[in-house]
């Protein structure tokens, strides 16, 4: 045995980045695994499949593409006696509550196979609103050949009458009558991906955070290396993996961090793996990026919006389908014959493309608007006549102009600015308290430093810093309900609109599961976003935590370098060296700033999501609203106030945050409040640029601009390291 019984040399740690991905192939087999799955599936087993981060986000994607189309009755033949009908079958498919729901869970169908509600009707025997019914209660019973609710009853609830049970079913056949999903399409990749998962937390629960491995010669019996593995864990206490000496591994025995081997996992499988579920979903041409890095075209990426509408096209030509069906209960009460009707459901970007069209002719309008008003100011007269033709108008006559009311302006700046500052209060206290802990253990490992090498290693995160981010995206949900419940109410009496004390709670001083429970007491309807977010960081924390690694890293080799270069020695630069300068002391200011500035981010992100979900309930415009206390940046005065469309391609630009420490928000706005309050949006994009780093919208790519600002930050790491060895060597 090669160590003849006694311990050997203290092992080193893997740093080599080739080394690292192929003890991961070995590891993992990533080669080799063939993932058996089943052909169908229980809709508990969809459900859960459903809400994996990566198919829930594209899914998503696609039903909200659904419905945020227009619904519209009409008829086959559109004559002119039909109006008076359609205007009445128009209303009362407006009166139904809760349509937009009942439309969610339609065009969630495609997926979760089955979606059934109850139809109840109010005194006048007409639909007043869909109550859905959770798919996990629906059965299917092979004898009778019905659906029906399972209940703690004596007797199941049977789903047989059209009138009272809208029961929708994705591709029913005769062999099917339980339909079908598109999710099969992405099924071996999802079952790919548990497998990689159980993989990585069977290794956690054997291994912990570190692994010994010891290489041996492929050539050797099976049971030597077993025995030689058995030795080796004894002598190490630790249990030990085995790899072909020909994988690369030089010494007997090495150490491997657990954190470095899931980065590895994830770079070799699991994004090609993610990968593949939204190419799937959303279109066989579509990428994650969509070409929006700089690195693709604007023809590709309309291209692939072009794969992802004929989805979505699909899914709506379902619905209308499924709603066939509240026209033919609505023909029967009202004595109509409901084939010479229907429901469509509109994109609202075909309008949009109408939109763009006259946007453009406006803007030409505009640009001689301008011209006549430099000319005036200039001291020249244009005759009415000159107007009229330039207009377009056959009359123009002056009237008196009007004053907006701006009074809902100050009111929702008020409200941004009172969240604004408690928020900071709050975050001003938890930033004491994590960087503090992350401070101290940035110092405790540089203590331990032996090499240069081990500087890649540096280790910020901290569970503290993870529920901390998943609060602040949670509460950037949170205050974007708010805002909608308060431009409600301000509606109906002004003064009792504004922020209570009751509203703007420390959640960040409760512990995580009271600041959740908070939130949830406040707003129930934050259940589904809270546990998507949860998912969300605990599945990808370390991309934030390790952009975090590489930014100390670059530090601490820039300052060993400018020691190198003055002729001292590695030692030295140990001795010598003050984190406090370096800005990652308990107060220092780069920890500061990625407190900051990680925090910021996470609400902006909570805030676009929940701006999306705003618009199914008619929130299709957003106000750009800043904080103006002379502290603001130029651009963020300049676009305060400033209305886009929440579709506008304004938001991929300007979406805030716009620079580092950005306190402005978005404030949505309906049809409706545009009309009260007499504003109107804006179609002209700004020439002024956000700061560098900050000019796509964070809400729409936030994890996959991280992995990209890591992919970017470790060439530089790995520039200075080379400039470090070579004065080393």
């Amino acid at each position: 045995m090669f160590w003849k019984n006694r311990k050997p040399r203290e092992p080193s740690y893997i740093t080599d980045k080739v080394l690292i991905q192929n003890i991961a192939r070995n590891v993992i087999d990533i080669s080799s695994f063939d993932i058996e799955y089943k052909n169908i599936y229980e809709i508990r087993e969809l459900q859960e499949i459903f809400e994996y981060i990566d198919i829930n986000t594209a899914v998503s994607t696609l039903v909200r593409g659904v419905t945020s189309r227009e619904l519209i009755f009409t008829s086959e033949n559109g004559k002119e006696e039909n109006k008076k009908l359609i205007e009445e079958g128009q209303k009362r498919i407006n009166n139904i509550k809760g349509k937009m729901n009942f439309i969610k869970e339609l065009a969630k169908t495609p997926f979760l196979k089955i979606t059934v509600h109850e139809i109840i009707y109010n005194d006048n025997f007409e639909i007043e609103r869909m109550e859905f019914i959770p798919r996990e209660l629906i059965r299917y019973d092979k004898e009778k050949k019905k659906f029906y609710i399972e209940t703690n009853a004596t007797e199941n609830i049977y789903l047989d009458n059209p009138m009272k049970w809208h029961v929708a079913v994705y591709n029913e056949s005769i062999t099917r009558p339980y339909g079908e999903t598109i999710l099969k399409s992405i099924l071996k990749t999802y079952e790919e991906i548990k497998y990689i998962k159980g993989k990585m937390n069977g290794i956690i629960e054997k291994y912990g955070g570190t692994i010994v491995l010891f290489g041996y010669d492929p050539n050797l019996e099976d049971d030597l290396v077993e025995k030689t593995g058995l030795e080796l864990k004894r002598m190490m206490d630790s249990n030990t993996v085995g790899i072909p000496s020909e994988s690369g591994i030089k010494d007997n025995i090495v150490l491997l961090r657990l954190a470095d081997l899931n980065i590895e996992i994830h770079t070799l499988l699991m994004e090609k793996l993610e990968k593949k579920i939204y190419q799937n979903l959303l279109g066989s041409t579509l990428t994650v990026t969509d070409g929006s890095n700089g690195k693709g075209t604007h023809a590709l990426g309309t291209v692939h919006q072009e794969e992802k509408e004929k989805i979505e096209d699909e899914i709506a030509l379902f619905v209308r389908e499924e709603l066939d069906k509240l026209i033919d209960i609505d023909g029967l009460i009202h004595g109509y014959d409901p084939n010479q009707y229907y429901i469509e459901i509109n994109r609202q970007k075909d309008r949009g493309k109408e939109l763009e069209i006259k946007n453009l002719e406006q803007d030409e309008v505009n640009k001689k608007a301008d011209l006549i008003v430099k000319l005036s100011q200039a001291g020249y007269e244009v005759e009415d006549s000159e107007l009229q033709e330039v207009f377009g108008y056959k009359t123009l006559k002056k009237k008196e102009q009007q004053q907006i009311n701006n009074s809902f302006f100050e009111f929702s700046k008020k409200n941004t600015e009172d969240s604004n500052q408690k928020t900071l209060e709050y975050l001003e206290r938890l930033r004491k308290r994590i960087i503090s802990g992350i401070s101290e253990k940035v110092t405790e490992q540089i203590q331990k430093i032996k090499t240069p090498d081990d500087i890649k290693n540096l280790d910020t995160g901290t569970k503290e810093h993870e529920n901390a981010l998943v609060l602040s995206e949670l509460w950037g949900h949170y205050l974007t309900i708010k805002d909608r419940e308060k431009v409600k109410e301000y509606k109906k009496k002004s003064e009792f609109a504004f922020y209570s004390e009751i509203d703007l709670q420390d959640i960040f001083n409760m512990t995580f599961n009271e600041a959740v429970n908070w939130l949830l007491d406040r707003e129930p309807l934050m259940y589904d976003q809270i546990q998507k977010v949860i998912e969300r960081y605990r599945t990808n924390y370390f991309w934030i935590k390790r952009s975090t690694d590489i930014e100390v890293t670059k530090i601490l080799y820039a300052e060993l370098l400018k020691n190198l270069e003055l002729g001292q020695t590695f030692e030295d630069f140990k001795k010598n060296l003050d984190i406090e300068s370096l800005g990652l002391g308990s107060d220092g200011y780069y920890l500061k700033q990625v407190f900051d500035q990680t925090m910021i981010n996470a609400q902006a992100v909570g805030q676009w999501e929940q701006l999306q979900e705003g618009i199914q309930y008619g929130y299709i415009y957003g106000l750009y609203d800043a904080v103006v206390d002379g502290r603001e940046t130029a651009l963020c005065r300049m676009l305060d106030g400033k209305i886009y469309r929440l579709d506008s391609p304004f938001w991929e630009i300007y979406y805030p945050p716009n620079h580092f420490k950005c306190r402005s928000r978005v404030i949505a706005l309906s049809e409706e409040d545009m009309q009260t309050y007499g504003y109107s949006a804006e179609n002209i994009i700004p020439e002024n640029k956000p700061q560098k780093g900050f000019n796509n919208n964070i809400g729409s790519n936030y994890i996959t601009g991280i992995k990209r600002y890591v992919n970017q930050k470790e060439k530089e790491a790995e520039i200075l390291y080379k400039k470090v060895s070579n004065y080393e060597g």
